[in-house]
């Protein structure tokens, strides 16, 4: 199959690059993003899988992992968080994030891990 990726891999191979370009491959070209052991996100239809179960979430939950699968291995600042989920209507608590962070994790029955810097913000960990 033709994956229309152009780069190259040079010899000597160094593990890190080629990594790194075979994320981009996967990444590319599939729907599914690996979150945990296990656990996966489908992009296109906004599922998450344990176990080749489907894990039924509310839509916060959703969004909330969506936007943290989207940015694997970065921090999401809590604004940009807040701005995905709510939109226009910011929750009127500042512990809604918290709280629906809690609630996901939960539902997942704790497979992922959310990590939280004061700083940076929020980004998933496994």
């Amino acid at each position: 199959a033709d994956l229309k990726y152009k780069n190259f891999i040079y010899k000597p191979i160094e593990e890190k690059n080629f990594i790194a370009n075979l994320e981009i491959i996967i990444r590319t070209h599939t729907n599914l993003i690996a979150i945990g052991n296990n656990c996966l996100y489908d992009i296109r239809e906004r599922q998450v899988f344990y176990n080749d179960k489907l894990v039924t979430l509310t839509n916060n939950q959703t969004k909330l992992l969506e936007i943290l699968a989207l940015n694997l291995n970065k921090y999401v600042s809590r604004d940009n968080i807040v701005f995905y989920i709510w939109n226009d209507k910011p929750p009127r608590s500042t512990s809604s994030l918290r709280n629906l962070k809690k609630s996901l994790l939960e539902s997942l029955e704790k497979k992922i891990r959310i990590d939280k810097h004061f700083l940076n913000g929020y980004k998933l960990v496994f």
